[in-house]
Formats: C-alpha cells, structure tokens, sequence
C-alpha cells in the first residue's frame, strides 16, 4: 500500500522559529504573512511568506524579541544586498523550534517577493552571511581548499577512468554495453542500430586475431565510422552534440582495445557528423 503523503500545515503570519546553525549558534526566521486569494491562485497553493533573521545568538532563545525583527541582508560572495524573503508552501520542519510571535508590521505587509525557497536554506544563509561579515578570509581560504580537493579527486577519478578504458581488450569489450545511458534519447531504431555497428565492428576486430597488421585494422574501424556516416543520413542526422560525444567515446574503446592509441583524431577524420 502507498504510503499516505503528509498534509502540508503552514504557520500564521507573525510565527518565529529558532534553528541551530552548523557552529552550534542558533539563527532565526519569522512568517512575514500567508499568500493573498490572488497569489495562491497564481501558485496553485497556498503558500507563506518567510524572512530570514539576521539575528544571531550563543544559547537557544526561549521567545521572540524585536532584534529579530531585522531582516537578514545577503551580500555574501555573489549576492548583491538582496533580502532573504521567499514564499514557501512546505510545512516547517521538525528541526526548527518554535518560540512564539512578532506580530508582522506595516513594512512587513509592503514586502514583494517573487522568490520561492525552502526552510532548510535559511541556516545556511544566516552563518554564510556572519562570516562573510567576520570571518571572510578564512571562509574564502576553506572554500579554496575544498574547491582544489574536489578538483584534485574529479581529475584523479578522470584519470583513473581513461587508464582503465585503455587497458580494455576486445576480449573484454564482449560483455561490454555499448551506449548504456542511450534511453529517451535518440530513437530506438537508432540505438539498436548503432549497437549493431559497434558489435559487428568488435567482431571483426577479433576476427582478424591479435597479429592483424594496423592497416586491416585501421580498414575496420574506418568502415565503423563510415557506417555511423550512413545511419545518420538515413535516420535524418540524429547524431547531435551529445550523441557525438558518447559514439567518439565508444569509439576510442575499440581504437584502444586494438592497440592504436595513437589513432583518437581516426573517427574526426573520418565522420560526417
């Protein structure tokens, strides 16, 4: 049996709630005001208007007070003094606390937004602004070193990847599906027939035996390419930008496979698409 969808339960206007930030400090949040007939109409729900504080304080607060009141304003990295305001239509999640009501104001009530968001992202807002306020030089320095770690394991992992591509033989490219991630996209008269190509292309290169001299096989993986020329007149060009790159890719493995690394330009030179 389906598991019953929660209802959706939003806070009145005026609500303010609590939340522990990652540096165990604690931020805050209030309900500016729900959604007007017309605004919930044009969302298809009802929806609450939501600011961000830019209060922060050291213990959890037991009740509101008018210091959170201010509303939190991001000018951190590539923010430009925009306010944290934003319509969400989630019910508030359990981690938030809350801790009573700021009847909303006059100005409140005059706030445009035509932002949509989500609870969770207040806490980030709220410490990412304060440090960019006070510790930007160390927040920059963290966030370069997480930047080169990231960078350093994407180039690692890439590298690693096209080791084992080239270490491939076509013994092993049998149990090999070529164009897995081919779904939606293109037909599937073009991807069985594009299949079909490589297969019969990874037959023949196994015919030929591991002593085939480079000029058959080069012969072989030129007819691949050329194959590729006729299925993408006759099926009206399916071969786009995307569908290039995974057959130049599939392509490499059988280059590689029969040991002509130094052939990756073979299918440039020969394709019409």
């Amino acid at each position: 049996m389906a598991k019953r969808k929660k209802s959706v339960i939003l806070p009145e206007p005026g609500a303010v709630y609590a939340f522990v930030l990652s540096d165990g400090r604690y931020g805050a949040c209030r309900v500016l005001r729900g959604s007007t007939d017309k605004e919930t109409e044009e969302f298809g729900r009802r929806y609450v208007l939501v600011a961000s504080s830019s209060w922060i304080g050291l213990t959890r607060p037991e009740e509101p007070d008018e210091s959170m009141r201010g509303v939190l304003c991001l000018t951190h990295h590539q923010w430009k003094g925009i306010p944290d305001v934003y319509w969400v239509g989630d019910s508030v999640p359990e981690q938030f606390i809350p801790i009573g009501i700021l009847e909303p104001s006059v100005e409140d009530a005059k706030i445009k937004c035509q932002a949509s968001g989500g609870w969770l992202g207040a806490p980030l807002q709220v410490l990412a602004q304060w440090r960019w306020d006070h510790e930007r030089e160390q927040l920059q320095e963290e966030e370069s070193t997480a930047k080169a770690i990231l960078t350093a394991k994407r180039l690692a992992d890439e590298s690693a990847r096209e080791a084992e591509r080239k270490a491939l033989t076509l013994k092993q490219l049998a149990k090999h599906k070529f164009f897995a991630e081919w779904d939606d996209y293109p037909s599937p008269k073009a991807i069985r027939a594009s299949r079909k190509i490589m297969k019969e292309t990874l037959q023949a290169l196994n015919n030929l035996g591991e002593k085939a001299s480079e000029a058959a096989r080069l012969e072989v993986l030129q007819h691949c390419i050329e194959e590729f020329n006729q299925l993408d007149e006759a099926l009206e060009h399916f071969i786009e930008t995307t569908v290039r790159e995974d057959i130049c890719d599939e392509f490499e493995l059988l280059v590689n496979a029969c040991g002509l690394h130094d052939k990756k330009d073979l299918a440039d030179q020969r394709r019409e698409w």
